[in-house]
Formats: structure tokens, sequence, C-alpha cells
């Protein structure tokens, strides 16, 4: 028989400060984050640290991404005047990308919380939305990190040699030799040390949060994960 995780005392209340200090419990301690997740308001601060992080990895790979762009030969197919208008539209959404950013990640954790619901639904768990919410954007602070961690590698390269190094490897598919298969690649990288650290913690604190075993925890969990993973693949049909 399964193991059920014991209750946590929740906390239904906070200051903006305790939220603060209370995000950085998704990173180690699921028993205390769980404690988080009743709170109404808790997943403005973790929203607030994602949205800087993806500002910052922005501002350093999209001046880079373009210049590659402006660099790299002609595609096939594509007259010279219509490569310079992409390249405007690209360089012109780029200049809006801190007001874009975080516009995308709200909706994208708004979808995330709407499919843990429905899930959570499916393995009889009775969670509320925001209670869900708080879920997604605590574990968000582990993918601000992946993205403060890109953006020190772009600084470092100064330039990349092909549309995929926009997104440094940090997993297994640091060890893929050159040419290997594109999407072979993207599904292997798609499961960095970051990732698998946003999946194990978020599976640790549904479990405890919400008293039900880590398998039913993991059940709920995992479709998000899944859909993330088919985007990394859809995305890769699309490179060279």
């Amino acid at each position: 028989m399964a193991a059920i995780t014991p209750q946590v005392p929740s906390e239904r209340s906070g200051s903006f400060a305790s939220d603060i200090t209370g995000m950085f419990n998704f990173l180690i301690d699921p028993v205390a984050a769980a404690r988080c997740l009743p709170r109404k308001w808790f997943w403005v601060a973790p929203f607030l640290v994602l949205s800087a992080a993806a500002i910052f990895y922005t501002s350093v790979s999209g001046p880079i991404g373009l210049h590659y762009a402006e660099t790299a030969a002609l595609p096939a197919n594509v007259t010279q005047e219509q490569y310079s208008q992409q390249l405007h539209i690209q360089a012109a959404i780029q200049k809006f990308m801190p007001v874009i950013m975080p516009v995308l990640l709200m909706i994208f954790n708004l979808i995330q919380s709407g499919i843990l619901l429905a899930t959570s639904t499916m393995v009889a768990v009775r969670a509320r939305f925001f209670e869900l919410l708080n879920l997604i954007s605590g574990c968000g602070i582990i993918g601000a990190l992946q993205m403060v961690a890109w953006a020190v590698i772009l600084m470092l390269k100064h330039e990349i040699s092909s549309p995929s190094e926009i997104r440094p490897p940090l997993g297994l598919d640091i060890f893929l030799p050159e040419g290997t298969n594109k999407f072979l690649f993207a599904g292997i990288g798609y499961f960095t040390i970051f990732t698998v650290w946003s999946l194990v913690m978020m599976i640790l604190i549904y479990s405890a949060g919400f008293r039900v075993s880590k398998s039913k925890a993991a059940f709920a969990v995992l479709p998000n994960y899944l859909l993330g993973f088919l985007f990394t693949l859809v995305g890769a049909a699309f490179q060279k």
C-alpha cells in the first residue's frame, strides 16, 4: 500500500516579506513549501522573480540571436528583401520583450494551473485553483534559476553558431555529439537538471500539501511536464 504523507499545517495568510522568504522553500523543503499553498496571493512574489529572470535572459539572448540571424546565410527560397523584413520584425519584438514576457508567463502559469486542477480532480484531490497557481509559481523559482544560468553562459560565449545554442545545454544533452538528430537533441535537452529538480519538488510539495501518496502526486503533476516536452519537440521541427 502506498504511504500517505502526513497532513501539513497550513498558513492561510502571510506578509509579502514572508512570501518572499517562503518561496525559497520550493528549492529544498517540500513540507515548508506546502504550507504556503493556502495563501491566496503567495504566487505574486515568485512570479515577479520568474518574470525578472525571464527579462534578464531575453535581454541577453535577444541581441545574440539577432546577431546570429544577421550574419547567417540567407535561408532557401527567401529573398534578401524578405529576410531583411524578418530581421526588422525580430528586432522590433525584442524591444517589447520586457512587456511581453511577464504576460506570456502569466498565461502559461494559468494554463498549467488549469491542467493541474483537471488532473487533481482525476485523482480525487479537492484543490483550489489559487493553491495550484501557488504551486506552479513557487516551483517557477527553479525555472528562474535555469534562465539565469542560460543568460550567464551566453554572456560568457558572446555568440552562437546555431539557433539551438540560444538555450545552452544543462542536462545530458551536453554529452551529445555535434550533428545529433534535432528531435533527439531537443527531447533529451528538455530534461535539464533544473527541469528534473522542479518535477521532483512539485511532486513532493503536492504530496505534502494535499495529503496524497507520491504516486498520485506524480500522476497529477506529470501531464504539465509532458506538455512542455511536446512543445519542445514541436519547436525542434522548425529549426534548421
